[in-house]
């Protein structure tokens, strides 16, 4: 009687043993035999004595014909040699003379010799059938486990809740409800303040309103205008424009108001720094929690949180966790759409701030190095180049309207080399890194004490990494040191190359270097002494200064944030580290409340670092005379009090950038300007008009002649074309305030039409002014 094995179950339960990969593919799609079924402890040799026991139930309950079970026929041919393959068919009782080689040949021979007369478009069915006969059955155990090589259906592991995609909203409503904490009282303005202690916030204010108006009232470039700083034409190109939020915030203005819609986006860039390094951290860690700590820590840092007063531009840093998030993804992922996503982001950030430009060039350049040495094969031996290229394409042409008219401009707009002293108060203070805000809720008294270049830090020299992120990069330095002693002695055989520190160890370093700018500064100090010995440290910042573009990066404290991202990053690997640990123990009862503990004691410990309440705000509101002068048809200037000039790293008089923010009520054009680059040349011009200049700098003792000849102020303030001044009375003591009034009444020659509380207003009668030649 022929022994036939068409459908066969082990009856004895046999010892899972781990599967050995192979480099060829085996064709068990379809079987309906699992890897418990089969897994059988086998020895290099083939080891099948335990089948014997099998025979007579074999016999006895499979009576069929055919030589070989299902799963037999489709487990490739030849993996084994000769004779294990004698004792499996003498073990399994299979006639071998249907499965020796010199059938196979022949088989073979008759196939080509049939191809020959009329080539098949399928294979033969004939030869398909005597193949899978004579299939491996050693290979195809040895294979069962393995999804990707073998292609049979697993039964799919379910996600657990935190894993799903729909646990993204509940990571965003997390951190809306922390931006509205860190950043109260701001919520209850939320109509008519926006965040600052009276310094930018209104010159962003105006951004937003200038790049609609630009674009949907005038149909023109918001590149240049000619609405302040009359009557000059102002290039608008290297000014800080904030283009891509100005751009969003246009739908936002038509539909809820220019105020909500600046603080709708303002409260969306720390969301998105959360959500995105959460995304980040999670991909590389595989740790919910983690991601989470480490969003907050980036999402509410103190360099981000003391720049969003004025400096809206430098607190949008949100691009820079969702780049490094899809660069990973096409370093260690599949898809193309990733190096699309990557470039979006980086022009997304250049678009709103041409410094970070340079700095996110620079930081890609070393985390391509730094991967390049540790991952050679994934970096060159794949895709991934290719998958460069089109980032960089991507992001230029996202940046290309802003990057085309800033290289036309460059040569016109570049400003001047300044000397290295006055780098002093724009570099970050080598305390100042441990030092909390001084916006700090607890600890901002502490920090105003501290004797530093700036009291108190200001604005450039806050760059507190916080004294959770460094003690979780030390631990994270000892993780990684135990990592590599098992690994060097094979007792971890694990791949954690996205968990490697080192590779944002090295770019959080040089970093870390440029922040401290040409000359190191301790404690307000640049001097050393060494016995009778005194010295200056020179930095690398010294040299590259000298750079196109590089140079003219004027703040090197801003460089601490790429500084931050890494360290962020670490950290999150360390959480990571800590959390897998725990996650161990085998006892739920205490596993998962100690998780929540250590959850909760370090989002508390950096909450508590960073927590800045009552945030700063600023108030937004018109005032009512603003409303009068729009109803004045002819095309006018109005010069506000206090007047002044501001460009960067110069200024006259004491000019608020709020009140150019009223331009979107009134419309008019303006003498004082806030602008981040202006020649001081043009600046000049204005000091030298009789009248203005004194109002420019009314707390001169010295007064000038000129500054009392009504002709002459009235000629050179109708060249100006002005026809109104406010003067803002909480900005003046009432003695000025008279004082001033005096003088614009009496000297100038202008009548007073308005007064309320918060404002008095001035207007020129043309009938009366002189002729100008």
């Amino acid at each position: 009687m022929k022994r036939t094995f068409a459908d066969i179950r082990p009856v004895r339960k046999h010892r899972k043993v781990e599967p050995i990969q192979l480099k060829k593919k085996s064709r068990v799609a379809g079987s309906r035999f699992t890897g418990e079924d089969w897994s059988l402890k086998l020895r290099p040799k083939l080891n099948l004595g335990f089948l014997k026991n099998w025979k007579a139930k074999v016999k006895a309950i499979i009576p069929k014909r055919n030589a070989v079970p299902k799963i037999l026929r489709r487990v490739p041919y030849g993996a084994l040699r000769r004779r294990e393959r004698k004792h499996f068919f003498k073990a399994w009782g299979i006639r071998q003379k249907s499965i020796t080689e010199e059938r196979l040949k022949k088989i073979a021979e008759l196939r080509q010799q049939k191809l020959k007369k009329k080539p098949l478009k399928k294979r033969s069915h004939f030869f398909q059938k005597l193949r899978h006969q004579s299939l491996d059955f050693w290979a195809g155990v040895k294979n069962l486990s393995q999804e990707e090589r073998i292609g049979f259906h697993k039964k799919k592991v379910q996600k657990r809740w935190y894993q799903r995609w729909w646990f993204n909203f509940i990571v965003i409503g997390f951190f809306l409800g922390l931006a509205i904490i860190m950043t109260y009282p701001l919520i209850k303005w939320f109509t008519n303040g926006i965040p600052g202690d009276n310094g930018d916030g209104g010159l962003f204010l105006w951004d937003s309103w200038w790049v609609k108006h630009a674009l949907l009232d005038l149909h023109q470039s918001p590149f240049y205008t000619d609405l302040i700083a009359f009557p000059h034409r102002v290039d608008l190109t290297f000014h800080t424009l904030a283009l891509f939020n100005s751009l969003v915030s246009i739908p936002l203005q038509l539909i809820f108001g220019i105020v909500p819609a600046f603080n709708i986006i303002f409260l969306a860039g720390f969301v998105l720094t959360g959500w995105g390094t959460y995304l980040l951290i999670r991909y590389l860690t595989k740790s919910t929690l983690g991601g989470l700590i480490g969003g907050v820590m980036l999402a509410f840092a103190p360099y981000v949180m003391v720049r969003s007063l004025g400096h809206f531009n430098l607190s949008t840093i949100w691009p820079i966790p969702f780049f490094l998030y899809f660069l990973m993804k096409m370093l260690y992922g599949r898809g193309w759409h990733n190096a699309i996503l990557a470039g979006l982001f980086v022009g997304i950030l250049c678009l709103n701030e041409l410094q970070y430009a340079v700095m996110i060039a620079l930081f890609g350049l070393l985390i391509y190095i730094v991967y390049l040495i540790a991952e050679f094969k994934r970096v060159f031996l794949s895709t991934f180049l290719i998958k460069t290229v089109i980032m960089v394409l991507v992001a230029l042409i996202v940046f290309s309207p802003l990057l085309i008219p800033a290289l036309k401009n460059y040569q016109a707009n570049r400003l001047e080399k300044i000397e290295l002293g006055r780098y002093k108060i724009y570099s970050a203070d080598l305390v100042r890194f441990v030092i909390p805000s001084h916006l700090s809720t607890f600890f901002g008294d502490y920090a105003n004490k501290v004797k530093t270049v700036i009291p108190g830090g200001g604005t450039e020299g806050t760059v507190f990494f916080g004294y959770t992120v460094l003690a979780l990069l030390i631990i994270a330095i000892i993780f990684a040191f135990v990592m590599f002693q098992l690994r060097k002695h094979r007792k971890l055989k694990e791949d954690d190359s996205k968990m490697r520190i080192w590779s944002w160890i090295v770019p959080a370093i040089v970093f870390f270097v440029f922040s401290l700018g040409p000359i190191l500064y301790v404690a307000g100090q640049d001097s050393f002494q060494v016995s009778n010995l005194k010295f200056r440290i020179a930095l690398p910042f010294i040299v590259i200064y000298q750079l196109p573009f590089i140079g003219d990066l004027r703040a090197p404290s801003r460089f601490s944030i790429f500084t931050m991202v890494c360290l962020v990053i670490i950290a999150g690997i360390a959480l990571a580290r800590i959390f897998h640990l725990v996650y161990r123990i085998k006892w739920r009862w205490l596993k998962y409340p100690l998780i929540g503990i250590i959850f909760l004691l370090f989002l508390s410990a950096v909450f508590g670092e960073f927590l800045s309440i009552p945030f700063p705000i600023n108030n937004a509101t018109v005032p009512k005379i603003y409303a009068q002068i729009r109803k004045d048809s002819n095309d006018c200037t109005i010069l506000d009090l206090p007047c002044g000039f501001s460009s960067g790293y110069y200024g006259f008089g004491h000019y608020h950038s709020i009140m150019q923010s009223y331009q979107r009520e009134h419309g008019k054009k303006l003498i004082s300007f806030s602008i981040s680059r202006f020649p001081q040349w043009k600046a000049g011009m204005y000091l030298k008009m009789p009248g203005l200049a004194y109002l420019i700098d009314y707390k001169r003792p010295v007064s000038v002649a000129e500054d009392f000849d009504r002709r002459k102020i009235q000629q050179s303030l109708r060249a100006l074309n002005l026809r109104y001044v406010v003067l803002h009375k909480k900005y003046f003591n009432p003695i000025i305030q008279e004082k001033l009034k005096l003088y614009l009444t009496k000297v100038v020659g202008l009548d007073q039409f308005y007064e309320d509380q918060d404002t008095i207003g001035f207007i020129f009668n043309r009938e009366y002014l002189p002729q100008v030649e």
